[in-house]
C-alpha cells in the first residue's frame, strides 16, 4: 500500500475514505444516530469524488441500513423494507453524499459530457474502454491471456503480500461467511461488490486491490483470533504455530521488499554505468515510454535513438510483418548505421508485446531476438534490485509490470558486435518472416502481384485465404475492397471497406493511413497508397492540433520510403500532402531538395524559406539558400543575407563558408 501510494495514484486516498466510509457505515447503522448519517454521507461523496467506484458504498450504506439491528436479534420483516427506506436518515445520507459529491466535481453538473469525451487517453471513457480492454494500451497488453477474478488469487496478491498471508485471506473470508453477521456482512458486501467490478476488467492491475486489503487483514486477524480461544488444545496449538509462521513470513517479505528503497534505483546504476564505461559520442537505442532510460542518460555526451514503438499499438493490424521490421529498421538505424548500444527495461516493453505474439508478431520476435543476442548485439550489463534480507531473497521478475516499473524494474544493456553481424542479422530475420504463423505477407504479396497481373478473380480467391487465415490484418480488407470494387460488385467492395475501418476507433486513427500506406508500399502497391494518402489528407488536416502534427509527421514517413525508392514524384505529393495538413519543417525541406534536384531553384528557394518561417534557427538551411542564391540565381544580396544568419547561428560552419561569403561580397552591385 506504501509503495503504490508513491506513484501519484488514486488509490491510497481511496483506499483510505473506502475504509473510513465503511466505519462510518457501521457505526451509523448501530448508533441510528444522525450525525453519524451525516458523516457517512461526507465521506462517500469524498469516496466517490476520487474515483466512481465509491458509489458502490451507496449501495452498501442502504443493504446496511435495512438489515439494522438484525444482529441484535430484531426481527425485520419484509414488509417493513418500505419503512426502512424511506427514513430520514438514509435520505439524508445520501443527499449529504450527492452534495458532496457535486461540490468536489462539479462538471458532473455543469459538463456532465466530460464524463463521456472519448478524445485523450486521460478521458474517463477513454480510461474505462482501457481497463475494459475495449482500448489496448502498452500497459495492458500483459492482460489479454490472463483469466479474470483468478488471476488476482494466484498472480496479484501472492507478489503484493506473498503467498502465506494469500492463503490467509481465503480462509478468513471462508470464516467470515460461516460467521456472517451484520457487521461481516455489510464488509463482505463491500468487498463483493467491489470485486465484481474489479475483478471482471481486463486491466488488472495490483494496486486496484489496495480497497480490500484492510478488510481482508480484518477478516484474517478474526480467524486466528478464533482459533487462539479454540477450547480443542490440538486445533489451538496448530493455529499458533500457522499464525506464527503467517506473521513471521509476511514481516520477512515486507522487510525485504523495503530494502529496494535503500539501494539506487537500478536506472541510476545503468546511467551510472554508461558515463563510465560507454565512449563519449557513442549511439544508445532507447525506447519511449512510461519507464524509459532517457532521462539518465546525457544528451550532450551520447547520441539517443528513440525506438518508439508506441504508435505500432493503435495501429495493429494495418501492419505486415515485413514492415514493421522495416519501421523498427528506420527507427534503429536513423544514419544508415545500427547504434552502439541498446538500454531498455523489461517491464516498458519487452514483457508486453512479448506477451502477445499473436497480435504484434515482429515487435515480439524483436524483444525475443534482442534478448537472445540473435540481432547482433551482446548483453553486457543487467541492473536489478530484488526484496532482500540477509541471504533470503524474493525473485519477482514475473510481477505485473506497475508493481515494478516505478521502483525496481531490471535495465538490460546489450552492444552492438559489429555493423556487418547487425545487418546479417536483421536480413536472416526478414527471410524467416515466412516461418511466423502470424504473418500473412506472402499471401498478401502474392495477392498485389495477381492483381498487377491483372488477374482479379485468382487474387480474390487469395484473398478468401487471407481474411480466413488472418482476420486481424486489416491491409487485406483494404485490398479486398479494390479487388471487389474492379470486380463491379460494389457492396461486397463496401463491406470489405468497413470492415478495414473498424480499427480507426482505437484511438490512433489519424495514424492508420499512414501505417496502411507504409504497408502498401512495402507491398509494392504505392499506387493504392497513394489514393488512400490523398483521401484521408483532407480530412486529418481538420483534427486537433497535436494530432494533426501526428498525423503529418507520419506522412513524412510514407515520402521517405517512396523516395528510398527513387519515386520522386509520388513522394512529392505526400509531402505536400503533409504540408497540408500540419506545415512542418521536414516536409517543406524534402519537398526544397526535390525542386533543387529538379533544377527548380527559385521554387526550391521558396520552400526552405517556408521552412525557415517554422524555425528560423537552421544553420544548414540558412547556408544552402545563401549557395543557391549566389551560384544558380545570381541574388548577392538575399546570399549575403542568409550566409551572415549562418555565421550568427553557427560560428564554424561560417567560418566554414568564407569563401561564400567572400565571393558574394565581390559580385555584390555597389
Amino acid at each position: 500500500a506504501i509503495q503504490q501510494a508513491h506513484f501519484f495514484t488514486a488509490d491510497g486516498p481511496f483506499m483510505l475514505l473506502t475504509l473510513a466510509t465503511c466505519y462510518a457505515v457501521l457505526t451509523a447503522i448501530s448508533s441510528a444516530q444522525l450525525r453519524w448519517y451525516v458523516c457517512t454521507g461526507i465521506l462517500l461523496g469524498a469516496t466517490a469524488a476520487v474515483r466512481m467506484h465509491g458509489l458502490l458504498l451507496a449501495a452498501v450504506l442502504v443493504v446496511g441500513h435495512c438489515l439494522g439491528g438484525a444482529d441484535q436479534g430484531t426481527d425485520r420483516k419484509f414488509k417493513q423494507l418500505r419503512t426502512r427506506l424511506l427514513e430520514r436518515h438514509l435520505w439524508l445520507a445520501t443527499g449529504t453524499a450527492a452534495l458532496v459529491l457535486i461540490l468536489l466535481q462539479p462538471f458532473l453538473v455543469t459538463e456532465p459530457n466530460m464524463l463521456w469525451r472519448n478524445e485523450l487517453v486521460y478521458d474517463f471513457a477513454s480510461a474505462v474502454d482501457i481497463a475494459q480492454g475495449k482500448l489496448l494500451r502498452t500497459w495492458n497488453l500483459v492482460d489479454v491471456h490472463t483469466p479474470r477474478y483468478l488471476h488476482h488469487w494466484v498472480a496479484l496478491w501472492p507478489v503484493s503480500v506473498g503467498w502465506p498471508l494469500t492463503g490467509a485471506f481465503i480462509l478468513g473470508l471462508g470464516y467470515a461467511l460461516r460467521k456472517i453477521n451484520l457487521t461481516r456482512g455489510v464488509i463482505l458486501l463491500l468487498c463483493a461488490l467491489y470485486f465484481v467490478v474489479v475483478g471482471g476488467l481486463h486491466t488488472k492491475l495490483a494496486r486496484y486491490l489496495l480497497p480490500l486489503l484492510p478488510f481482508f487483514c480484518l477478516f484474517t486477524a478474526d480467524l486466528c483470533s478464533a482459533i487462539y480461544q479454540s477450547p480443542t488444545s490440538l486445533l489451538r496449538k496448530l493455529g499458533i504455530g500457522l499464525t506464527g509462521v503467517l506473521v513471521l513470513y509476511t514481516a520477512i517479505y515486507g522487510l525485504a521488499f523495503t530494502r529496494i528503497y535503500i539501494a539506487e534505483d537500478s536506472r541510476i546504476q545503468a546511467g551510472r554505468w554508461i558515463a563510465e564505461h560507454v565512449a563519449p559520442g557513442s549511439s544508445i537505442g532507447v525506447e519511449g515510454g512510461g519507464f524509459s532510460l532517457q532521462s539518465v542518460i546525457n544528451n550532450e555526451q551520447y547520441r539517443q535513438r528513440s525506438l518508439n514503438i508506441g504508435p505500432l499499438i493503435g495501429t495493429r493490424g494495418y501492419w505486415t510483418c515485413g514492415s514493421t521490421i522495416s519501421y523498427l529498421q528506420n527507427r534503429l538505424f536513423n544514419h544508415a548505421s545500427a547504434p552502439d548500444y541498446i538500454a531498455i527495461i523489461d517491464v516498458n516493453r519487452l514483457r508486453q508485446f512479448t506477451a502477445v505474439p499473436e497480435l504484434f508478431p515482429m515487435v515480439a520476435e524483436f524483444y525475443q531476438l534482442l534478448v537472445n543476442e540473435q540481432l547482433g548485439y551482446t548483453l553486457v550489463k543487467r541492473f536489478k534490485e530484488y526484496p532482500k534480507l540477509g541471504s533470503i531473497t524474493f525473485v519477482d521478475d514475473s510481477a505485473e509490470p506497475s508493481f515494478l516499473g516505478f521502483d525496481h524494474p531490471a535495465v538490460l544493456v546489450f552492444k552492438r558486435r559489429d555493423q556487418v553481424g547487425v545487418e546479417t542479422a536483421w536480413e536472416r530475420w526478414r527471410s524467416r518472416i515466412a516461418e511466423n504463423p502470424h504473418c500473412a505477407d506472402y499471401l498478401l504479396e502474392r495477392t498485389v502481384d495477381l492483381i498487377q497481373a491483372g488477374q482479379r478473380s485468382q487474387a480474390q480467391q487469395t484473398l478468401e485465404t487471407v481474411l480466413e487465415q488472418y482476420p486481424l490484418v486489416k491491409t487485406a480488407d483494404l485490398i479486398d475492397a479494390i479487388v471487389h470494387r474492379d470486380l463491379a460488385d460494389a457492396a461486397s467492395a463496401q463491406a470489405a471497406f468497413e470492415r478495414y475501418k473498424a480499427g480507426y476507433h482505437q484511438g490512433s486513427s489519424h495514424l492508420i493511413p499512414w501505417a496502411s500506406g507504409m504497408t502498401l508500399v512495402e507491398l509494392g502497391f504505392p499506387d493504392l497508397a497513394l489514393i488512400l494518402l490523398g483521401d484521408t489528407a483532407g480530412q486529418l488536416a481538420t483534427l486537433q492540433p497535436e494530432s494533426a502534427r501526428s498525423a503529418a509527421n507520419s506522412y513524412n514517413q510514407v515520402g521517405d520510403q517512396l523516395y528510398l525508392q527513387g519515386r520522386l514524384e509520388d513522394a512529392q505529393k505526400v509531402y505536400q500532402w503533409s504540408t497540408e495538413i500540419a506545415p512542418g519543417i521536414a516536409a517543406y525541406n524534402q519537398l526544397a531538395f526535390i525542386a533543387y534536384r529538379s533544377a527548380q531553384f527559385s521554387k526550391a528557394l521558396i520552400l526552405w524559406e517556408h521552412s525557415l518561417e517554422l524555425d528560423n534557427t537552421q544553420a544548414d538551411i540558412h547556408a544552402t539558400i545563401g549557395q543557391i542564391a549566389l551560384r544558380h540565381l545570381g541574388d548577392q544580396a538575399k546570399a549575403l543575407r542568409h550566409l551572415d544568419k549562418v555565421t550568427q547561428l553557427d560560428p564554424q560552419l561560417g567560418v566554414e563558408l568564407a569563401d561564400w561569403v567572400a565571393e558574394a561580397k565581390a559580385t555584390e552591385p555597389e
